[in-house]
């Protein structure tokens, strides 16, 4: 059986203060090298765009789970979910993330809905190091497990269709760019 981390919770809950903190020590910087007022809020805010919407959306979707050879079980306080393997659309461990995470979209049986959840595997950070810098890193042990069950499960599942594991840092450098942009017009 395979599991989430018992860390999930204080993924999902820890990120905003942490930019919250990093945006007052980027203010408090940025008076001791003297950039005005105005050029450290415009900063700030940018910062605190880009960085809410990447840490809130992983914190919405990130989910405990326990995977066993019959289905993935989603838990969270109250309640718990089946998934069978048959009903996952696709499965991909996205490169360069920390932590490490791995992305499940399912069809819910009840409404025919497409929903995705985040997952981080219960060893993630020894893996986690090693995988970081690296474009060509293999897959969790918990990924190929869930993904050969897919496979055993439902025999239409094809690994072509499975998102690509480098969207994520292109859509973190096209978000970036606007702010980058937005920073060169405005400091001009």
């Amino acid at each position: 059986m395979y599991k989430s981390t018992p860390l999930t919770i204080l993924f999902r809950i820890l990120p905003v203060p942490l930019i919250l903190i990093m945006s007052v020590s980027f203010l408090w910087s940025s008076f001791v090298i003297f950039i005005s007022f105005k050029e450290a809020i415009f900063e700030i805010v940018m910062f605190l765009l880009w960085g809410l919407i990447w840490s809130a959306i992983p914190a919405f979707r990130l989910r405990y789970i326990e995977a066993t050879r019959e289905c993935i079980t989603v838990k969270s306080l109250f309640k718990s979910k089946r998934i069978d393997y048959a009903d996952i659309v696709w499965i991909v461990e996205p490169v360069m993330v920390f932590p490490q995470v791995i992305s499940l979209c399912y069809i819910e049986k009840d409404s025919g809905i497409r929903k995705k959840i985040l997952v981080i595997p219960e060893y993630f950070f020894q893996y986690a190091m090693s995988s970081l810098f690296s474009f060509f890193s293999d897959e969790d042990e918990m990924t190929v497990f869930l993904r050969n069950r897919i496979i055993a499960c439902n025999k239409d599942y094809r690994k072509r269709n499975e998102p690509s594991r480098y969207n994520t840092i292109g859509l973190i450098a096209l978000t970036t760019i606007p702010i980058i942009a937005a920073g060169i017009v405005f400091f001009s």
